[in-house]
């Protein structure tokens, strides 16, 4: 049914319920037996009109709770037209004289309603707590699959963790090989220095032997007798 017409529906037999109640309440002295009558039309149009707030936020209504309604409808009518008939609405003793004959069927109507309404009650209890159910449901997956994120972004954290360790452990490798790497080419400066710096006093140490072999040289010479003299020497003198 068109959502329209089933809150039509509603307020149509809401409507019914109020004009009803109020006719009987209007009776003056009205005798017990229709003041129980108007009280079970009332918690009828009470039941009729939280079925239609329901409704009217937007809640689909189940195929039982528009039987009820219907039935509601149904019953309400069937009063109304039997008050109308027999004229229960008179006031004065007449009326409660009249009433006396129509106690038992008036017990019927009242009982009726009673139960009209406790099943439309029940109806739409169902159709809340089924709502409220897959609600429940649905806030349980949401949870579910919120736990579910968050562990499996604690799950990149813990893999951004490792990496961020791994990164700050090879930047630190590279800043010690960078220090060895300018430690080294400071050995190798040093070491280019010092033989630069060597290399003269070498020379000069080579200088001074060369000078002192060329002097033994000279001595040498100056020391060994002239060639003329060593032959003169070597030819024997006869005797």
């Amino acid at each position: 049914m068109d959502p329209l017409s089933v809150s039509a529906s509603i307020l149509a037999v809401i409507g019914a319920a109020t004009t009803l109640a109020k006719v009987i309440r209007n009776v003056k002295d009205a005798p017990f037996e229709l003041v129980e009558i108007a009280d079970s039309v009332e918690a009828l149009k009470k039941t009729l009109k939280e079925v239609h707030q329901f409704h009217l936020t937007g809640h689909a209504l189940s195929e039982g709770v528009a039987f009820h309604v219907q039935r509601s409808e149904q019953k309400l009518l069937e009063l109304s037209l039997y008050i109308n008939k027999h004229d229960l609405t008179r006031d004065g003793v007449r009326a409660s004289l009249t009433l006396i004959r129509h106690q038992d069927k008036l017990r019927i109507y009242r009982q009726q309603l009673g139960e009209v309404r406790n099943d439309l009650s029940l109806s739409l209890s169902a159709v809340t707590y089924g709502q409220t159910g897959r609600i429940e449901l649905d806030m349980q997956q949401l949870v579910l699959g919120g736990d579910r994120a968050l562990e499996h972004q604690r799950e990149m954290m813990a893999a951004l963790g490792q990496q961020t360790t791994q990164l700050d452990f090879l930047a630190a490798k590279a800043e010690e090989m960078k220090i060895a790497q300018l430690q080294m080419a400071q050995v190798l400066a040093a070491a280019r220095q010092a033989a630069t710096i060597a290399r003269p006093v070498l020379h000069t140490a080579q200088s001074e032997s060369l000078v002192r072999l060329s002097h033994s040289v000279d001595i040498a010479e100056a020391a060994s007798p002239p060639e003329n003299t060593r032959r003169s020497s070597d030819t024997a003198i006869p005797i």
